[in-house]
Formats: structure tokens, C-alpha cells, sequence
């Protein structure tokens, strides 16, 4: 009779051991699940800044002024970049101060929006708002 008590404890045992084992299971798949959103998020992260830094090394090559004029302020950005969209806002702070620049990079990730957004000075470039100012009026004859 004891053969029959602890065959009937082994039978307990092996379902309370499948019990915490499926419950152990659970809880890694789980945090493998989410290991892995937070990784694929962290990748969008750094391309999105990424492509906010060549943005903003566009605006500082090109000038403020003439950027929007050569550039679109506003899309879906080129590859490798095409999951993001872009907008770049320039403020001219007036005669003599750095316009105010805000480039923001959004993008989606399991049907949720992200969005990180840079804000920066960019001077204008040497000469380039006395450009025109600059030509003289009458040419100069230098053979004298």
C-alpha cells in the first residue's frame, strides 16, 4: 500500500513541476516579447537621430536662408530613411542673431507614433545676406 500513496505524490509532483514550469515559461516568452519591442524601438531611435543630424548639417551647410529654397522643409525622408517623416521649421531671430531651427523626425512602430525634435541656432553664412548688397555700382577699373 505505500507503492500506491507515493505514486499518487509522483503524479501531484510532476503536475505542480508542469504548472510552474508552463508559468516560468510564460513569463520568459513574455520578456523576450518585450526585449525585442524595446530593441526595435531603440533602432528607431538612433536612425531617427541619425537623420535629425544630417537635417540639421544640411541647414548648416546650405545657410538657413537658402535652405528652403533648395530643400523641402517637410516630407518622408530619403533611404535609408523612408519610415520617417521630417519638418524642419527656421525663425529668423532678426539682424545679427542666429535663426532659431527645430527639426522633428517622426515615425511609427506597432501602430504607434514616435516623434523626437532637435532645437538649434544656425547663423547665417558670411556674406550671404549682404550678397547683393555688395556689387558696386559702377565696374572698377583696375588698369590705372
Amino acid at each position: 500500500m505505500m507503492g500506491h500513496k507515493r505514486g499518487g505524490f509522483a503524479l501531484l509532483d510532476v503536475l505542480v513541476g508542469g504548472l510552474v514550469l508552463s508559468i516560468a515559461l510564460t513569463a520568459i516568452f513574455g520578456l523576450t516579447r518585450l526585449s525585442l519591442s524595446s530593441q526595435l524601438r531603440g533602432e528607431k531611435r538612433q536612425q531617427a537621430s541619425m537623420l535629425l543630424d544630417s537635417l540639421l548639417n544640411q541647414v548648416l551647410a546650405i545657410g538657413p536662408v537658402d535652405y528652403p529654397s533648395t530643400f523641402s522643409t517637410s516630407g518622408v525622408a530619403d533611404p535609408p530613411f523612408e519610415d520617417f517623416e521630417y519638418e524642419i521649421r527656421l525663425e529668423d531671430a532678426g539682424v545679427g542673431h542666429p535663426y532659431n531651427v527645430t527639426a522633428t523626425v517622426s515615425w511609427y512602430v506597432g501602430g504607434r507614433q514616435f516623434r523626437e525634435t532637435v532645437e538649434s541656432k544656425i547663423a547665417t553664412m558670411m556674406g550671404e545676406v549682404e550678397a547683393d548688397e555688395r556689387v558696386p555700382e559702377q565696374p572698377v577699373n583696375r588698369n590705372q
